[in-house]
């Protein structure tokens, strides 16, 4: 359910593109802040088509789980994870999230945490993969 487009055409033999969304400028500006690490000074205006083109099916990707604004990001994201450690983004999450809430105190326990996000919480996060591979995780 994407809501932007690209749309791309020819002028005297010079091929333009034109990005089309939906989406509100200071969000935009916002994720590509926080998410993409662009510097605080690079606005949308400066941003190259690629990074544009990054930043906008991002927000594709988060309003098709029905996050639109930094109020629903905020409220909803714990992070982003990438593989590490032989483990999945998934499990790493997993596992930060069982250690954060206390649920297993002993380190002798050994847990699957793949297993774990298989079975049980994926049900209730949204994921959306990032163009690095890092995978953000949002409560439903």
């Amino acid at each position: 359910m994407a809501t932007s487009m690209i749309v791309s055409h020819e002028i005297d033999g010079t091929q333009f593109s034109m990005i089309q969304t939906n989406h509100d400028q200071e969000f935009l500006d916002e994720i590509g802040c926080e998410c993409f690490n662009f510097a605080v000074d690079y606005t949308p205006e400066k941003w190259s088509e690629e990074d544009m083109k990054k930043v906008i099916t991002f927000c594709d990707d988060l309003a098709d789980i029905g996050i639109t604004n930094r109020k629903e990001f905020d409220d909803r994201c714990y992070g982003g994870h990438k593989a590490e450690r032989g483990m999945t983004p998934e499990a790493v999450f997993t596992e930060e999230y069982i250690d954060d809430l206390n649920l297993v105190e002993e380190t002798w326990i050994e847990i699957d945490y793949q297993l774990t996000w298989d079975r049980n919480l994926r049900f209730d996060f949204d994921t959306v993969t990032c163009d690095d591979g890092c995978v953000m995780f949002f409560t439903k």
